[in-house]
C-alpha cells in the first residue's frame, strides 16, 4: 500500500516519477549492465520500478466480487495458485477491505486445464462482465503513449536458424517457470488488478494472466534477454517465454548453458522443463526434426482441430474470442502448410470486423463457412508433414511448364511434353480455371515423378493463382 500511496503522487509511471523500488527476483542492476546498446533499454527500468499496465481511460472499470464457476469447482486448485503467488510476491492479501484511497477492482477468476498436464491454469477475465472493464482500458496499438504494436515470431524463425546451421544441427529450447508472473507491475496499478475469493481481497504485483498487456510485457522483456544472448554469436529467439535457438553439433552444448547461466545472472527462474539440445524437438506445436529437415504438427493439434471445425459447420455465430482461437490452431498447421493460409483470409477478414463488445455475436458468412469446409476435406488427407525449404532455393536449371485451358492441360520437362483433355467429372463440373491450372500441375508433377525425385525446380506457370498457392 505505501508504494502505491507513493507513486500515485507522481503524474508519471513509477519508472520516470516516483522510482520507488519494487520486490523482484530479477537482478536489474544486471539488466541495466548489459543492456546499454539496446534499442529497449528502458526495459530494465520497467523491471525495477514495475511495468505500467497501460490502462489509460479516466475513470476506473467495474468491479465484481464474484467468480467463474471454472474457479469454485476447482477451489484446490485456486488454493493452491493463491499460496503460490504469495510466495513469491506476485500477490498480495488476504485483507477484508481496501488498502488504497480509491477502490480496488476486483475482477473474476477462472481455471482452464494446462496442455499435458492434469493441473489447471488460474487466469484473470478482465474483459467479463461486457461493460467498462480493466482490459476495455488498455489500447493494442500504443504503450504509454507511444505506438507499439506486439509482434510475436513464428516457427520460421526456427527454420531461419536451422538453414544457416545446416542439417543436422542441434536445437535446444528454455523456458520460463510462471512466465509474466516474474515481471513486477508498476505500483501505481496495484488496485485495478484485484480479485475476491473466499470473501479475502487479493491484489496482484506481478503481471497476471488475463491482461491484455501481460504478453506485451513478457515479450519486451524477454527479448532484452534474447539481444544479451545473441551478442555472444549464438542463434535464439523467443516467443513470450519460450527461448530457442540452433547450434552446430559442437558448440550446441555450449550454447544451451549459456542460455541458462545468463538466466541465473539475470534473476530469472527457468522451468525444469527444458529441451537440451538435439535434432528433433517440440516448439510452438511444431515437432521440428533437423536429420530430415522437416515440420510435423502434432497430431493431437489435428485432432483438436478437427473438433472445432465440425462443432462450426452446427453454429449460426461466433464470439470474438471463438474466432481467435480457431485461428490460433489454425495456424499451427499452416506454419507447415502455408497454402493452407489463403483459405483462413475469409475468417481473417471476419476477425477485423470484430469492433463490438467481447460479448457480441457475429454471424458465421458463406464464405467463412467455404474456407471451413476446405479445412474438413484437407485435414484427414493430411500426413501432417512438411519440408524445411530454403529461402533461397539453389534450384536445377531445365525447363518445366504447365498451362491448361477450360477443356484439357499440357506440360512439357526438359525435352519431354504431354497433353491430355480432362475427364468428363472434370469437365462437367464447370471448375475455375484457377482449379484447373493447379490440377495439370499436379497430372505433370504425377507423370514425371521418378525423373524429378530429388530435383528442386522451378515450375512455370502463367496462373497468378497457382503461382501463389504453391509459392
Amino acid at each position: 500500500m505505501v508504494r502505491h500511496l507513493l507513486t500515485s503522487q507522481h503524474p508519471k509511471p513509477n519508472a520516470f516519477g516516483a522510482r520507488v523500488s519494487v520486490p523482484t527476483l530479477l537482478l536489474t542492476n544486471v539488466w541495466r549492465i548489459l543492456l546499454p546498446d539496446y534499442h529497449d533499454n528502458i526495459v530494465a527500468e520497467f523491471l525495477a520500478f514495475g511495468c505500467p499496465i497501460n490502462y489509460t481511460v479516466p475513470s476506473l472499470p467495474s468491479s465484481t466480487s464474484h467468480n467463474h464457476p471454472s474457479a469454485t469447482q476447482y477451489d484446490s486448485h485456486v488454493r493452491e495458485h493463491i499460496n503460490t503467488e504469495l510466495h513469491w510476491q506476485a500477490l498480495a492479501g488476504p485483507i477484508d477491505h481496501s488498502p488504497f484511497p480509491q477502490p480496488t477492482i476486483c475482477s473474476l477468476l477462472q481455471t482452464v486445464p494446462k496442455r499435458g498436464s492434469t493441473s489447471r491454469r488460474v487466469v484473470m477475465d478482465l474483459s467479463f462482465p461486457p461493460g467498462h472493464l480493466v482490459n476495455n482500458g488498455i489500447p493494442s496499438d500504443s504503450y504509454l503513449g507511444d505506438a507499439y504494436k506486439l509482434h510475436l515470431p513464428g516457427i520460421d524463425r526456427l527454420m531461419e536458424f536451422i538453414l544457416q546451421k545446416g542439417r543436422g544441427c542441434l536445437i535446444f529450447k528454455k523456458d520460463l517457470r510462471r512466465a509474466y508472473r516474474q515481471f513486477p507491475i508498476d505500483p501505481k496499478d496495484y488496485h485495478l488488478l484485484g480479485f475476491c475469493y473466499d470473501g479475502k481481497l487479493y491484489f496482484n504485483t506481478c503481471c497476471p494472466f488475463g491482461l491484455h498487456s501481460s504478453a506485451m510485457i513478457c515479450q519486451r522483456s524477454t527479448s532484452a534477454v534474447v539481444h544479451i544472448f545473441t551478442k555472444t554469436d549464438f542463434l535464439a529467439d523467443v516467443y513470450l517465454d519460450d527461448f530457442y535457438g540452433a547450434e552446430i553439433a559442437s558448440h550446441a552444448k555450449k550454447a544451451f548453458d549459456h542460455l541458462g547461466d545468463l538466466f541465473l545472472k539475470l534473476g530469472l527462474d527457468s522451468s525444469p522443463e527444458d529441451c537440451p539440445p538435439a535434432t528433433t524437438m517440440v516448439c510452438l506445436g511444431i515437432l521440428v526434426n533437423t536429420t530430415t529437415f522437416t515440420l510435423e504438427v502434432l497430431a493431437a493439434r489435428v485432432m483438436g482441430l478437427l473438433t472445432q471445425l465440425r462443432v462450426w459447420t452446427k453454429s449460426s455465430s461466433i464470439t470474438k474470442k471463438q474466432l481467435q482461437s480457431l485461428l490460433g490452431k489454425l495456424s499451427f498447421v499452416t506454419a507447415c502448410v502455408k497454402p493452407g493460409r489463403i483459405c483462413m483470409a475469409c475468417l481473417l477478414n471476419r476477425l477485423e470486423a470484430c469492433n463490438a463488445a467481447s460479448h457480441h455475436r457475429y454471424s458465421i458468412t458463406n464464405d467463412m463457412q467455404l474456407d471451413i469446409q476446405w479445412w474438413l476435406h484437407f485435414l484427414p488427407q493430411f500426413n501432417r508433414v512438411s519440408l524445411i525449404k530454403p529461402f533461397l532455393w539453389d534450384f536445377q536449371c531445365f525447363n518445366f511448364a504447365t498451362d491448361a485451358s477450360l477443356c484439357g492441360g499440357g506440360a512439357t520437362c526438359r525435352s519431354d511434353c504431354i497433353r491430355f483433355i480432362f475427364p468428363d467429372d472434370i469437365l462437367s463440373s464447370s471448375l475455375h480455371i484457377n482449379t484447373l491450372e493447379l490440377s495439370t500441375i499436379v497430372v505433370a508433377v504425377k507423370h514425371w515423378a521418378l525423373q524429378l525425385q530429388g530435383s528442386k525446380f522451378i515450375i512455370s506457370s502463367d496462373n497468378s493463382t497457382a503461382v501463389a498457392v504453391i509459392n
